[in-house]
């Protein structure tokens, strides 16, 4: 498939995509009614996950470098993962109306577990931009 073509068909793709959109967006305003637009949602959602998961995929196995540099940081994910897992707790938490949720032990630790996570990941991309002020300010 040449270069063009596949320009064409990601082109008509975008343009039925978008004239779906806009047909849903005067749906909307016509009658009020959102349920259309987030069942849209999720399939536009979908579309982009499944698209990114399979370039991810053919780009991993377009060299032994790509691979061994997707791995690396397929590696580092699961070892923050671990981490953040490792640091957690099931331990039910105490204040007014805590029933009311209905919290289990592992939602508690998985809740917990993506908090550590997150502060993780905020910290290290914190770092890594002093890291790249500070580089480019001597360069």
């Amino acid at each position: 498939m040449g270069k063009s073509l596949a320009i064409r068909i990601v082109a008509i793709i975008f343009y039925v995509l978008f004239g779906i959109s806009l047909l849903l967006a005067v749906l909307f305003f016509i009658n009020y009614n959102e349920a259309p637009m987030i069942v849209f949602t999720y399939i536009l959602t979908f579309i982009a996950m499944a698209a990114t998961f399979i370039f991810s995929i053919l780009g991993m196995f377009s060299s032994k470098k790509a691979m061994i540099n997707s791995l690396t940081v397929l590696g580092i994910i699961g070892a923050l993962v671990l981490i953040s897992y490792l640091m957690s707790s099931s331990e039910m938490p105490t204040f007014f109306g805590v029933d009311a949720f209905n919290l289990t032990g592992t939602t508690l630790q998985l809740i917990d577990t993506s908090l550590f996570l997150m502060y993780i990941l905020t910290g290290l991309s914190f770092v890594g931009l002093l890291y790249s002020e500070i580089r480019s300010a001597f360069k």
